[in-house]
């Protein structure tokens, strides 16, 4: 599993303007090398993706994890503590928020088989590091999986994260066609073909 999808803050800013990486290629004229189209494709792919990584970002912070960490922490006080030689998996909410009902379930037979607790990540900056431990021992009746599905049920309920998610799914729809449409209008292979599918896809790859 990865992160979140990247938004906006995660690149450079340049004359205070942020600069992902296929706006990076239009300021050094690699972009001029497509089509008007499709260059214009490629930007809009771009922004709809850091766009919504941005909204999703605000969900996160402002609505999510504030309500997950209340509900935690009332629910398994004793998960400020990790087990000394108990083995879990690092859980960001980002991710249990975009998955399915059908890799959530995986997700947890995965963590069962391999008997392991789940270190719930709050933080949101990188190189910072905020856990909430949840194993058998710490849940009520010693079943930890409803409480991951509640935390998930609550993520799926919220109509604004709803809508984020379809509109990161929307993008990267936009950008599966970009890749079909250069590679009928270039000669594959071609290097910028590469440079642009590694840039758009940029937008979508974890911190």
């Amino acid at each position: 599993m990865g992160g979140r999808p990247k938004d906006w803050s995660s690149f450079p800013k340049k004359d205070q303007q942020y600069v992902p990486p296929f706006r990076a290629m239009q300021k050094s004229g690699e972009a001029n090398l497509l089509p008007t189209r499709v260059a214009a494709d490629c930007e809009k792919a771009e922004v709809d993706a850091l766009s919504a990584g941005s909204r999703l970002q605000r969900w996160l912070e402002q609505t999510y994890l504030p309500a997950i960490r209340s509900y935690l922490t009332t629910l398994v006080p004793a998960g400020k503590n990790a087990i000394v030689g108990r083995r879990y998996r690092e859980l960001q909410l980002s991710w249990l928020c975009s998955f399915n009902q059908e890799e959530l379930e995986t997700f947890i037979q995965e963590l069962e088989r391999d008997q392991l607790g789940v270190g719930v990540e709050f933080a949101t900056e990188r190189g910072r590091t905020d856990k909430w431990f949840i194993y058998s021992d710490y849940a009520p009746q010693g079943d930890w999986t409803p409480i991951l599905r509640e935390a998930w049920r609550r993520g799926q309920a919220d109509p604004e994260a709803a809508k984020v998610n379809a509109d990161l799914k929307i993008a990267a729809a936009s950008l599966d066609k970009l890749i079909v449409v250069l590679k009928a209008r270039i000669r594959d292979p071609h290097p910028l073909i590469e440079s642009i599918r590694r840039s758009l896809s940029d937008a979508f790859r974890s911190r």
